[in-house]
């Protein structure tokens, strides 16, 4: 099973196709994602973020499987930091990230947070399991 993280914003934001850049990825959502818009505002624009495991999972500090490149993790957040850092340049943009299980578009949010972008630049883990961020 793999994470699928999201992201929601008041205004359009950018696509950025993945495979074409290997680490970061932003797509419209697809029919299986449709339910995770029960989560953000109605007139929000939401996303689905690939890292370069295809998924959400690569966002993630992998404590799991120890043996594989963390600089490739680094390189997915990296890129996730800077399309937010660019997507928060207009201040009048309201941005919100949510990561659940793939599957779980639907349960409920478990932990609601707020955290700039340079916070969450320095966390291994920058959105967890459950966790809804409202980026400031």
């Amino acid at each position: 099973m793999c994470h699928a993280l999201f992201l929601g914003s008041s205004a359009p934001l950018p696509l950025v196709s993945y495979p074409d850049v290997v680490w970061f990825g932003v797509e419209a959502l697809c029919e299986r994602h449709e339910a995770i818009r029960l989560h953000f505002p109605p007139d929000w624009h939401v996303y689905y973020l690939n890292s370069h495991e295809g998924c959400g999972c690569g966002f993630h500090a992998d404590e799991q499987f120890p043996d594989e490149d963390e600089s490739y993790d680094e390189e997915s957040r990296s890129h996730l930091i800077a399309y937010l850092r660019a997507a928060k340049a207009d201040p009048a943009v309201a941005i919100a990230l949510y990561d659940c299980w793939e599957g779980d578009q639907k349960a409920p949010i478990l932990t609601r947070i707020e955290a700039t972008v340079d916070e969450l630049a320095a966390r291994p883990d920058p959105v967890p399991e459950g966790t809804w961020v409202t980026v400031t």
